[in-house]
């Protein structure tokens, strides 16, 4: 009881204003270290430390895609300009066909690999009664069973 008048008293003389914080000090009273001030504005300091980096977080992501949305419609004007020029040329190149009496003529590019720096091409043009597989082996089972029936009699 005595430590709970000691600091009614201490608490008393610094309402008054007649002492000062050495004063308290001295008269034994030890006041507790102050954590929870010390977490609060630890926690204050780093809630503001990670909006601060988010926003600049933000802020570079915003100038990237900007940057991103500037390319891509770069690339979209050359792509409609090369496009563009490609069916010029294309329309330039069967009027100068039609002019000679060209027809136009489908080929199928086969590349093969022969194990070496020279790419091989071969230039096939399409059948007009290309059969499917299925069609073949019916073909092939036909023919056979023919061969088989002549040959029982």
């Amino acid at each position: 009881m005595s430590d709970k008048r000691g600091q009614s008293a201490v608490i008393a003389t610094i309402i008054k204003g007649n002492t000062s914080y050495n004063d308290r000090k001295d008269s034994g009273i030890r006041r507790p270290f102050p954590f929870a001030t010390v977490i609060v504005t630890l926690l204050c300091t780093v809630m503001l430390m990670f909006t601060v980096y988010t926003y600049v977080s933000v802020s570079e992501l915003r100038s990237d895609v900007s940057d991103l949305q500037k390319q891509v419609k770069v690339l979209n004007e050359d792509e409609s300009k090369l496009q563009s020029d490609l069916n010029a040329r294309y329309a330039e190149i069967r009027k100068k066909a039609d002019t000679l009496g060209m027809e136009a003529a489908t080929f199928d590019k086969v590349y093969m690999d022969a194990g070496k720096k020279d790419d091989y091409s071969i230039a096939m043009t399409p059948e007009e009664n290309t059969k499917s597989a299925f069609g073949t082996l019916l073909s092939a089972v036909g023919q056979n069973w023919e061969k088989f029936v002549e040959f029982m009699d």
